[in-house]
């Protein structure tokens, strides 16, 4: 009655082999993916549309088999690692180029390259290591015992500060006037 490709152990056979071959695929996309143009990263994973729509593809491939969803997502992700990769270089570039008042800024890794000579022959002295001299952070044996003195009362110090009754403003700036302080 059915035809010979609707029986069911031929379908997952055949299921099987495409299973096999999208794994195999992905698996290829992962291995490769640095050798991938940019402009087929940046439309793959560099925009909302099709990030969405790979998530999508993601979650139907997650209900027909898990293997398979893990597998896309290990290529997919690898495609978006490489894309966050190559704009990092890209901004990294053009931070090279950047200048302050027309004067070429340059990166921390010239910094451990020597100056050039500003003369013909010139000589510099080597780098002076300083002495090796060790402390050990530990009290001396000067001054040391083991014998602790109360503290008595007369650490205590605080007491009141006087202050003077101000009956208002006024009258203050009166007295600073009649003083001379404020002309």
């Amino acid at each position: 009655m059915f035809p010979q490709f609707f029986r069911g152990s031929d379908i997952r056979a055949k299921m099987k082999q495409h299973i096999l071959g999208a794994i195999v695929f992905c698996l290829i996309v992962f291995v490769i993916t640095p050798w991938v143009p940019t402009s087929l990263v940046n439309l793959l994973v560099g925009n909302y549309v099709t990030v969405f729509i790979i998530l999508a593809v993601n979650l139907y491939l997650l209900r027909v088999n898990a293997i398979l969803s893990i597998a896309f997502f290990l290529a997919v992700g690898s495609l978006f690692l490489e894309n966050r990769k190559r704009k990092l270089a890209m901004i990294e570039t053009t931070q090279l180029k950047v200048s302050i008042d027309g004067t070429t800024v340059a990166p921390v890794s010239v910094l451990s390259t020597p100056a050039e000579d500003l003369i013909d022959g010139e000589v510099h002295p080597e780098h002076e290591t300083p002495s090796t001299e060790e402390h050990g952070f530990e009290p001396t044996s000067e001054g040391q015992t083991n014998e602790f003195d109360k503290v008595g009362h007369s650490i205590d110090e605080k007491h009141v500060i006087p202050t003077e009754e101000v009956t208002s403003a006024s009258s203050e700036a009166d007295k600073f006037i009649k003083g001379g302080l404020v002309v």
